[in-house]
């Protein structure tokens, strides 16, 4: 949600002067009534607005302090404000941001023309027709706090203002939408002040602003974007009920997540292996789809299910795997799904450290109503331990059968309060061996997801710090992704470290000996298990992932071997294997 977001304020400048439209939230625009309130006896007493005085003709002043975090708005009355953010002539169509008092006004200045017909009677009864052009220029506000405005965020505010401004500007030309609006805005303003016998600005800002809400179209949907913005921080609107803006904050994500305008190159790095999960079922999903949408998506949704991977959504779509990249990172994008690994008995979820578990207590009632009476606490108290899911053994009174765990896990993930775990190998050499002496520190090894692991978890840098001097081997390449990886996607397998085709184990030692330094073949060649040649032609192919930055289902994956495989592999070379759990950083976006 966007919890830098103040207020969104519509501007406009003609020849009737500046004017202030409207302003949302409600609650913001009435701690500016309070402006009237200030009193200035006493040093610590709030001093009045300087800004009205400099603007009655009095000397500005130096501005003392600044405004409170809660009342960041109050200070500036709707002169002030019309003053400060009317578009001018010369910045027509550019982008407008303005720092004030620890707040960023972002905007872009639009002008609104339309050529209306009127006819004009004759002296012989007829009718002329003529046209009469009208311009004002308009300015769509986003209030921000400074603290939390990056300028990524400021670009993107100031996009989503562009956006609006040139459908405002497209209905202005079309049916003279922005002006009549306009002109109801003003009247409901100055029937309000006439009513009370007084200025507009003396008006009650709550009851003025939510007539004008209930009066203005334009007033409505600058109210939806607002809360969209604050609920999801994506957002769809109708501009009039003809134009469609949509919009998504690129730097907020799913839960858990930290998404950048371009999914893929933020770090949600997907894979074939990856799964889909959608945030909502696939019925809303199709049902919120325009009615241009891509048919390829209509086809995705029909094969959807968290338990299948993308190679299989392809499969059963018959969509091509980079199609179906390029649609999951739309759904990512637009905060419509994430990436997991295809759900199965051997996953491992718990807690997320990102769970915002205050929300638990509202969100147990939509659990209640889905999963009959079951607490979602208790449920959740399961998932304290990091507990394969085929294990999980709540009691009967709770999940009466498997399929509704497995139900309640997808619903859990879908609000961020679960996080898979996976498991990470490292190739470690005991500190006691005197042939480690000339190895290197483990965090000359490269910049991995499996390193920037350690790098945060300060008992992995025990571990590290324990073992220092120990570990070298000089890494594969960066990624065994790569352009050639990509390229082998159609085989649907990487192809192996090596393909020996000589099984004997002084052949394979002999490969071994260019991925691994001296300490570490003695090591291996130290372990029983190296005596077998397919034990050793199995740790050979899978040595290259034994660098931390790739989990089980990766290996298993590329390498196209069997968990049970796997397993039995790290058991026989457990002396030098060390294994460790946490989350997936491709997916996490960390």
């Amino acid at each position: 949600m966007a919890t830098n977001l103040i207020a969104v304020l519509l501007v406009t400048s003609g020849s009737r002067g500046d004017k202030l439209l409207f302003h949302y939230p409600l609650e913001e625009a009435k701690k500016q009534k309070r402006r009237k309130a200030y009193i200035s006896e006493g040093f610590y007493a709030a001093r009045p607005n300087i800004y009205d005085a400099g603007l009655a003709g009095g000397e500005r002043q130096p501005m003392s302090g600044v405004t409170p975090r809660d009342q960041p708005l109050q200070n500036y009355t709707y002169s002030v404000l019309a003053n400060l953010l009317a578009p001018k002539n010369a910045n027509c169509g550019q982008a407008f941001e303005l720092t004030v008092d620890n707040m960023v006004f972002v905007g872009h200045s639009m002008l609104a023309s339309h050529t209306g017909h009127h006819a004009k009677p004759l002296d012989d009864g007829q009718e002329d027709s003529h046209t009469t052009p009208t311009s004002f220029l308009f300015n769509v506000v986003f209030v921000l706090e400074q603290a939390s405005c990056s300028r990524l965020l400021s670009k993107s505010y100031h996009d989503l203002s562009r956006r609006i401004a040139i459908a405002l500007a497209h209905e202005e030309k079309r049916c003279h939408y922005l002006g009549k609006e306009a002109k109801v805005i003003v009247r409901v303003q100055e029937e309000l002040a006439m009513e009370r016998m007084t200025e507009p600005e003396e008006v009650d800002p709550v009851l003025m602003f939510s007539t004008v809400l209930k009066a203005s179209s334009v007033a409505q949907d600058l109210c939806q974007v607002f809360e969209s913005l604050q609920s999801t921080g994506a957002l769809r609107v109708q501009i009039n009920r003809f134009v469609d803006v949509s919009f998504c904050l690129p730097q907020l994500a799913s839960p858990g997540q930290t998404l950048m305008p371009c999914v893929l190159s933020s770090g949600i790095q997907v894979r074939p292996y990856h799964a889909c999960l959608l945030l909502d079922n696939v019925s809303a999903l199709e049902q919120s789809l325009p009615l241009d949408g891509s048919p390829p998506l209509s086809r995705l949704l029909r094969a959807y299910s968290p338990l299948k991977s993308m190679l299989t959504l392809s499969h059963d779509s018959d969509l091509p795997l980079t199609q179906v990249f390029h649609l999951v990172s739309h759904l990512v994008y637009w905060r419509k799904a994430t990436v997991i690994y295809p759900m199965c008995e051997s996953n491992v979820y718990i807690l997320s450290p990102n769970a915002n578990l205050e929300r638990v207590s509202s969100l147990a009632a939509d659990f209640m109503e889905l999963f009959g009476e079951v607490s979602l606490a208790a449920i959740l108290s399961y998932f304290s331990l990091p507990t394969p899911l085929g294990q999980q053994h709540l009691p009967s009174g709770l999940v009466k059968q498997r399929d509704d765990l497995v139900r309640m896990v997808v619903w859990m993930l879908q609000h961020g309060l679960l996080s898979q775990i996976h498991t990470y190998v490292f190739l470690l050499i005991d500190p006691a061996d005197p042939a480690s002496s000339s190895s290197r520190n483990l965090e000359n090894r490269g910049s991995g997801s499996g390193d920037r692991f350690i790098k945060d978890n300060p008992k992995l840098q025990q571990l590290q710090a324990s073992l220092s001097g120990t570990i070298t081997s000089p890494p594969p390449s960066d990624d065994l992704h790569s352009k050639q990886a990509r390229q082998n996607l159609g085989t649907d397998r990487m192809p192996a470290a090596f393909d020996s085709d000589n099984g004997s184990v002084d052949s394979l030692l002999q490969e071994l000996a260019s991925q691994l330094n001296t300490a570490e073949m003695e090591a291996v060649k130290a372990v029983d298990a190296s005596q077998s040649s397919d034990d050793l032609e199995l740790f050979s192919k899978l040595c290259p992932y034994f660098r931390g930055r790739h989990h089980l289902e990766e290996m298993m994956y590329y390498e196209n071997v069997t968990r049970s495989q796997l397993l039995t592999l790290l058991d026989k070379y457990s002396r030098i294997l060390v294994s460790v759990s946490h989350e997936d950083s491709t997916i996490a976006g960390d």
